[in-house]
């Protein structure tokens, strides 16, 4: 039995082809979907069947924190009007701050997440089906081009390149000016190290345990998020159908 999977994230780096409208999909994936395979090792089989750009839903004139809690709650609302049985909900940490140290880095991370989670609850309080839809958040700190920076060996490999052009220092600290091509933000990182390399290449290579290594503060929430959620999917949804006594779902979801 498959698991269900409603996508939401900031574009096709991190969600590929997702990002774009459904007209215009071709089946490209970015990194998050082969990343999340890799931690879910077989267990569960995953089917990525919708998703949403981030930018796409509706905004509000609020903090960056209180807007992706707004955010989330859309996300998950429409989750379970699709018929997904998880949501995969994906945003950046901080695109346009200067350098933080890693105590408030940290707080930061929390503070989103913990947004993102009272946005789901509200959901929940709302729409009683929407508690059924198990929900992995992903905040790359600060965005997913660090998160494809981590496994420096998977990187050498795809891009043919030796290790000494690889050393650029620890993903979730770099940042920098993205107007200034060789400054250390992340997306200038990636385009001299990595630029040409598919997302989603980097993402089905990179080993979940140098990602966490590599990306103590952002990455491992991510990954036991999807180990309770996604991996536990499958199970969840057959022990609803026994207790309902195996009455179908519903429709499935409407594809565009």
């Amino acid at each position: 039995m498959s698991c269900r999977v409603f996508v939401v994230g900031e574009g096709p780096n991190d969600i590929g082809d997702l990002a774009r409208a459904p007209t215009y999909r071709e089946g490209r994936e970015g990194f998050l979907q082969p990343v999340v395979r890799n931690l879910v090792g077989g267990r569960a089989e995953l089917d990525f069947f919708d998703g949403r750009k981030l930018t796409a839903l509706p905004r509000d004139r609020l903090s960056t924190a209180a807007l992706q809690g707004r955010k989330a709650a859309q996300a998950l609302a429409l989750a379970t009007e699709f018929g997904a049985d998880a949501l995969l909900f994906s945003c950046d940490l901080d695109k346009s701050s200067g350098r933080v140290r890693p105590a408030e880095r940290r707080r930061r991370l929390a503070e989103l997440r913990a947004n993102i989670q009272r946005g789901f609850d509200e959901v929940k309080e709302q729409i009683p089906e929407a508690s059924r839809v198990m929900t992995a958040v992903a905040v790359p700190a600060r965005m997913v081009e660090a998160w494809a920076l981590a496994d420096r060996s998977a990187l050498a490999i795809l891009t043919r390149k030796p290790h000494e052009r690889l050393d650029y220092g620890r993903p979730e600290e770099l940042w920098g000016d993205e107007r200034v091509p060789g400054s250390n933000h992340p997306k200038n990182v990636w385009e001299r190290v990595g630029g040409g390399t598919d997302f989603a290449d980097i993402g089905a290579a990179a080993a979940p345990a140098v990602l966490a290594r590599e990306c103590p503060g952002s990455f491992p929430p991510f990954e036991k998020d999807v180990q309770v959620a996604l991996e536990e999917c499958p199970a969840r949804e057959a022990v609803e159908r026994v207790g309902r006594r195996d009455v179908p779902r519903g429709a499935p979801a409407k594809r565009r």
